[in-house]
């Protein structure tokens, strides 16, 4: 199992006790919504603040083949914090990262990898209802997307991140433009997001750290995100076909008639 998938695990099942007897065992406090951090993959200070802030993980974008000198400085300042390369147009392996990202439609299916390796898709915007009715079926774990516009979330965001959520069981990442307040992630949470993404760059370190406090501190969610239903928009088969009518039972009378 890798880091994320584990992570995301534990957050559905929420704060976990710890082994040990008697009153001196201390409940961990686990967030119900991951926070991970977006960082250039050559840029060491971006990389160290998501170490620094405890963010849930990184995405370390790059454009161009990933460099294995900045491969191995990030592997080193985010130690166990699960991380991926995300290469435009690409599928980046890169050594010692925990999950792959999938950034296009093109990648080769051998570079998927096996049944233990973790795969994040990213989903491109305006995906229409036959695109999404085929996210189930996908050798993904999880699905990124980036919330659309620029100013504060609306219903309108909430409805996009409702389409990409009730069309797979699986996880769902938003990637937002500014850090939501704990009123918006209340609601991006009951919604179905498993985590947020963030570009560190621009945010303040105090204001990642605060984030960090402010996801561990969300209240109980209404229902637990473990119970995960399945995906269900109809099929373009289930919508076309005509509905059977059943010929109705021959009358007995008719035999004597």
């Amino acid at each position: 199992m890798s880091k994320l998938t584990d992570k995301f695990d534990r957050a559905s099942r929420g704060s976990l006790a710890p082994m040990g007897f008697g009153g001196q065992a201390k409940r961990e406090k686990v967030a119900s919504v991951l926070l991970i951090g977006i960082a250039k993959l050559g840029d060491k200070a971006e990389v160290q603040r998501i170490a620094s802030a405890g963010l849930n993980g990184a995405l370390l974008t790059v454009s161009g083949a990933a460099k294995a000198a900045d491969v191995k400085t990030a592997a080193t300042a985010l130690k166990d914090a699960p991380w991926g390369v995300w290469q435009d147009g690409a599928t980046a392996d890169a050594d010692g990262s925990d999950f792959r990202v999938i950034a296009s439609t093109d990648t080769p299916l051998s570079s998927l990898g096996g049944e233990d390796d973790t795969n994040v898709m990213v989903l491109t915007q305006g995906m229409d209802d036959t695109y999404l009715r085929a996210l189930e079926d996908l050798p993904a774990d999880a699905f990124i997307f980036a919330v659309s516009g620029t100013g504060p979330l609306t219903v309108g965001h909430l409805m996009e991140v409702a389409r990409v959520r009730r069309s797979t069981s699986k996880r769902v990442i938003a990637q937002l433009v500014a850090l939501p307040s704990k009123e918006e992630l209340v609601q991006l949470r009951d919604a179905g997001v498993d985590a947020i993404a963030i570009e560190v760059g621009g945010q303040a370190d105090k204001a990642l750290k605060d984030a960090i406090a402010m996801f561990l501190d969300l209240p109980a969610p209404k229902s637990k995100k473990g119970n995960r239903s399945t995906a269900t928009l109809p099929s373009t088969a289930a919508e076309s076909a005509p509905s059977r009518r059943e010929e109705p039972e021959p009358d007995e009378d008719d035999d004597y008639e």
